[in-house]
């Protein structure tokens, strides 16, 4: 399992649960899709590695929480992450790797963490893409966390006051990897709200995602962050 397969899981979770379905049988045959009020999530087993997929924003419901930020991010969520837990069978995992885009990301990121904490034998890794910022303070990571930010998408910079937790991964207009400027990151978010093509919301889709990682492949697995 490598990042690009992973949004591609994210992406197939929000618009088509068969689609998931396919593409994750090729990696295992143990999985199934759950959901937990207007929350949904796939969980899939492969030997002793947990994979949990956590769909983003998906309805009217979803944006509320969104619109809400630092409270139903510190309140409702921690509420569904303790209903989420107590839904998986940890077994003889050994390994957890958690994925989600946007909200779902901002999910994962906390989740991840949670699992951490709560069983420290378990190796955790969490892969989120274009997250929300999940903490109302500055949060130490427990679980291995990767977060993408894209310099044109004002998602990750909201809620303003909250923090991010993790190894940022920041790409500038050009789709390429480079050290997080905040100045790059207004110049190029306010350019969006602009312009039609790659403006704000096309900077959030997953389609300009998996170009953004096909595109640093090379670097990626040289900073031995393209494999899973």
């Amino acid at each position: 399992m490598n990042i690009l397969n992973l949004a591609k899981l994210s992406n197939s979770l929000y618009h088509n649960d068969s689609k998931y379905l396919t593409l994750i049988k090729n990696y295992s045959d143990t999985n199934g899709i759950f959901e937990l009020g207007d929350y949904k999530f796939a969980l899939t087993l492969k030997d002793d590695l947990l994979l949990i997929t956590i769909r983003g924003s998906a309805n009217a419901n979803n944006w509320k929480d969104n619109i809400k930020n630092a409270q139903s991010i510190d309140e409702g969520f921690v509420l569904m992450l303790h209903k989420l837990y107590e839904e998986i069978d940890f077994g003889s995992v050994k390994g957890v790797l958690v994925n989600g885009h946007s909200l779902g990301g901002s999910i994962a990121i906390k989740l991840g963490n949670y699992i951490k904490e709560s069983n420290s034998s378990l190796d955790v890794k969490v892969i989120a893409f274009e997250p929300m910022k999940p903490y109302k303070s500055k949060h130490r990571a427990s679980a291995d966390i990767v977060f993408t930010n894209n310099s044109a998408d004002i998602v990750p910079l909201y809620p303003l006051r909250n923090h991010h937790c993790g190894k940022q991964l920041f790409f500038n207009k050009k789709g390429s990897l480079v050290k997080y400027k905040w100045r790059i990151k207004l110049l190029n978010m306010l350019k969006g709200l602009y312009r039609r093509n790659l403006g704000v919301y096309e900077s959030h889709r997953m389609e300009e995602i998996f170009r953004i990682l096909k595109l640093n492949e090379k670097e990626l697995r040289r900073r031995d962050l393209w494999s899973c």
